[in-house]
């Protein structure tokens, strides 16, 4: 069985972070990176399947897109919400973004939690809650997120 590429999913509103980053990842590691700031991310995570998050701790109700247009960043069944990467994180936890059957994206999934602030109380939530793997405040050094990467996507 030929080896399938890793896909991670990188959810920020900073296009510009997120197409940097896509490029790095896709040429040092040749995983498939998709980025998103759309308001169809439950629908994809229900489409999908990824191998790893990376998500922004601070998700704003709506940021511009590669063309600049507004769009919403959250939107599930017809409702867009104004939250945050840590309510994303409630949610893909309990599952609210699997797909039907044994499709989309696991509860389980690997996240890295991006953050602009460190936070001891966010460390301390997110592994009481076990909602990420890892944290990293930005700026963060490609090489740093590399290494966070390859230690959850191993195997």
């Amino acid at each position: 069985m030929p080896n399938q590429r890793k896909k991670i999913l990188i959810f920020d509103e900073d296009y510009e972070s997120m197409r940097d980053l896509k490029e790095h990842l896709e040429q040092e590691l040749h995983y498939d990176v998709v980025l998103t700031a759309e308001a169809s991310l439950p629908e994809r995570l229900q489409r999908e399947r990824f191998d790893l998050i990376l998500v922004d701790i601070m998700i704003h109700p709506k940021s511009p897109d590669a063309m600049g247009h507004e769009v919403d960043n959250i939107h599930f069944n017809g409702i867009s919400w104004v939250k945050t990467g840590l309510e994303f994180l409630r949610l893909l936890r309990q599952g609210e973004f699997r797909g039907a059957g044994d499709t989309g994206t696991s509860p389980d999934v690997p996240v890295i939690l991006l953050s602009a602030v460190a936070s001891d109380s966010l460390t301390a939530e997110l592994k009481d809650h076990q909602l990420a793997q890892a944290y990293m405040t930005k700026p963060y050094r490609f090489s740093e997120i590399l290494s966070k990467i390859n230690s959850h996507l191993k195997g």
